[in-house]
């Protein structure tokens, strides 16, 4: 069986809420702080608080490429990241993960 890997720095909001209910689910029980799915939820929510820096943006998008042996489509996190980097850079702003609903 094939364990599907977890990376808490591109983890998206609705699949950290999946991973908590699975984790639920198995456990019988919510999760408890310190749990892997506690874990990501806490990374979705630092992440979506800070406005997307290109740094940012490069980053994730290397994380989601290594993981998916390509280039991320159009709708991944790393692309929508890019996305707001450069309108951030362009017009100084303070757009977040958050704002678009990652």
């Amino acid at each position: 069986m094939t364990v599907p890997s977890i990376n808490l720095h591109t983890i998206t909001k609705e699949e950290a809420q999946r991973l908590e209910s699975l984790e639920h689910k198995f456990l019988g029980y919510t999760p408890p702080s310190g749990s892997l799915a506690a874990q990501a939820q806490a990374a979705v929510a630092r992440r979506c608080a800070q406005p997307v820096t290109k740094e940012l943006a490069a980053f994730l998008y290397s994380e989601e490429h290594r993981t998916l042996g390509y280039g991320p489509p159009p709708d991944n996190i790393a692309v929508i990241a890019q996305s707001l980097a450069d309108q951030n850079a362009m017009g100084g702003g303070t757009r977040t993960l958050a704002d678009v609903g990652v």
